[in-house]
């Protein structure tokens, strides 16, 4: 898989798909992920297909790393993309009178996004921000909003294909 985010690796893996039958050993082949992709895809065409056993022995793994991916940042990674939104207006000599206030309301707001992802969305937002305000919550998630789509169809993908291959007697 190429380096990248979360969302290149998983677009990449849904290109690799292609060229990865479903009835071939993806784990032999490693394309867990492109199989997942593939899968998911031909579900909404013709059905559910049967997963095979070395995908089924896999998906506890895939599942683990898919909810890693949806943990919320933690303290520092919130502060250290305020930091980054305050520097930006401080920039444009915008006053942050009331910077506390203001920090509370971006943490409300952008509490639930992983740390790589809230600091990815910052830093689009900030390179694309064409205006001399601070950028807006909504702004910053708009910029990300692909990836975390990304991540929680994984997690989907993920489920299903476990809880078919329980119900096959996987």
């Amino acid at each position: 898989m190429p380096e990248g985010n979360m969302e290149s690796r998983y677009n990449a893996a849904r290109k690799v798909s292609a060229a990865v039958p479903l009835d071939q050993d993806p784990v032999r082949l490693g394309h867990v992920a492109a199989w997942l992709a593939s899968w998911a895809g031909q579900a909404r065409a013709v059905g559910l297909t049967p997963v095979p056993g070395a995908i089924a022995g896999r998906l506890a793994g895939e599942i683990k790393a898919a909810e890693a991916a949806l943990i919320p940042s933690d303290d520092r990674t919130m502060a250290v993309a305020l930091a980054r939104l305050a520097e930006f207006a401080r920039s444009f000599s915008l006053p942050l009178d009331d910077i506390r206030g203001i920090a509370a309301i971006y943490r409300e707001a952008l509490a639930d996004l992983p740390g790589d992802v809230l600091m990815d969305g910052v830093a689009r937002t900030i390179a694309t921000h064409r205006y001399h305000n601070m950028p807006k919550p909504g702004e910053i998630r708009a910029r990300i909003e692909g990836e975390l789509i990304t991540r929680l169809a994984r997690l989907a993908h993920a489920r299903l294909a476990l809880s078919r291959s329980r119900r096959q007697g996987g």
